[in-house]
């Protein structure tokens, strides 16, 4: 073993050197804390985002339920609309020909009454 002797400028580096190094460590858990601030508020706001994907999930399918409904409401009623349509055109093809029919045996058909017309 040998022992030596530092010089006094050796002593100080060395000091300065220690003091730097606590001031860093100082600043790193400073840094670190700070960090974990922030994480933990990601984290809740991460949480929150969660829970409203969910919400919003779940009202979007509601809302594709109700257009589902919708759809298959519009397609009943499209149906019922085809099928009085083609009564209607039905009405007036019987309508032009008992026109056409009482024109010619001489009757005169009118919203009101019916009557003959040689009477």
């Amino acid at each position: 073993m040998q022992w030596t002797l530092n010089s006094p400028l050796e002593d100080l580096d060395y000091a300065d050197a220690l003091g730097f190094l606590a001031d860093r460590l100082q600043d790193l858990q400073q840094n670190t804390r700070v960090y974990a601030d922030a994480l933990g508020f990601l984290a809740d706001r991460l949480q929150d985002f969660q829970q409203n994907t969910r919400v919003y999930a779940d009202a979007l399918g509601f809302l594709a339920d109700r257009l589902q409904d919708f759809q298959q409401s519009t397609r009943v009623y499209a149906d019922a609309f085809g099928f009085l349509a083609d009564r209607l055109q039905d009405l007036q093809q019987s309508t032009k020909y008992l026109h056409t029919t009482a024109n010619k045996i001489g009757l005169k058909i009118n919203a009101k009454r019916t009557y003959m017309s040689n009477v």
